[in-house]
């Protein structure tokens, strides 16, 4: 997975990772989503530019796996001591409402509790919950 940062966590492994939205709305986990792709990825563009065609099959500096928002939630449900910070650098509550619904679709909003995005404030957590009855978060200073 390209992530920023990793972490052990009590739990067990949480993963700290940029996020990004390639068009249509699908998040991926990426570092280096705010620059243009071309000396992580290859591509010459920035990530929110992308689609996931352009993007599938490239790697974080040529070594590290791109995560589809699908690809993170079946790594939570296949190990229940994974958590998740995002950390989106743009359009965090659409970020949040895709998770919401890939992790409806797959009949397991349960994974929600291990998905905690960074908040700046009051109006974009209240903005969050009002796709998921969010509990679980990081404030963003």
């Amino acid at each position: 997975m390209a992530v920023g940062g990793r972490a052990a966590a009590v739990a067990g492994l949480l993963l700290i990772a940029g996020v990004g939205v390639v068009a249509p709305e699908a998040p991926a986990a990426v570092h280096g989503s705010y620059r243009p792709l071309v000396a992580n990825y290859g591509l010459d563009k920035l990530f929110r530019q992308a689609t996931w065609a352009e993007l599938a099959g490239h790697r974080y500096r040529g070594q590290l796996t791109i995560l589809r928002s699908q690809d993170v939630l079946q790594l939570l449900a296949d190990h229940p001591d994974v958590y998740m910070i995002p950390d989106p650098k743009y359009a965090r509550p659409e970020i949040y409402r895709a998770y919401v619904r890939q992790a409806a679709a797959m009949g397991r909003l349960d994974l929600l509790e291990r998905v905690m995005p960074h908040v700046a404030d009051q109006a974009e957590l209240d903005a969050l919950r009002a796709y998921y009855p969010l509990r679980n978060y990081v404030l963003a200073l």
